[in-house]
């Protein structure tokens, strides 16, 4: 039997890295406030990992016009991709972005976070 690869589960949750409370819709898998999210699924909704490792923001691209953070599992390394909420915070999500770049920049992380440095460089520029 195939296992089912997505379900919907809404949750209200404290996040456990900011202490942000946060209104879930069945497809919140992450804290609005701080980006962070925890290891408790192996698909979404499911609860079936047994980690619960918090899963730290490592990771920021914008694809074709959204947003895509990577979690990684601070725990067991783990990692995820998930889309950046229309209720999240954006300042956090640029200041993650330009965190990120700046790590990039002074050779703190050995590869670019998939695009945030060169996405950031653009966005930056002044306007003309």
């Amino acid at each position: 039997m195939e296992t089912k690869r997505f379900t919907r589960v809404v949750e209200h949750f404290t996040c456990e890295h900011c202490g942000a409370a946060n209104d879930g819709n069945g497809y919140t898998n992450h804290c609005h406030q701080c980006l962070w999210s925890k290891h408790v699924d192996i698909n979404p909704g499911d609860r079936a990992a047994t980690c619960g490792g918090l899963m730290k923001p490592t990771a920021i691209e914008n694809t074709s016009g959204e947003y895509v953070l990577t979690h990684t599992c601070e725990r067991c390394k783990h990692q995820k991709r998930n889309k950046v909420a229309a209720n999240d915070n954006f300042d956090t999500v640029v200041s993650l972005a330009v965190s990120l770049a700046d790590d990039y920049a002074t050779g703190s992380v050995t590869r670019a976070p998939l695009g945030a440095a060169q996405q950031m460089t653009q966005t930056m520029q002044p306007a003309m």
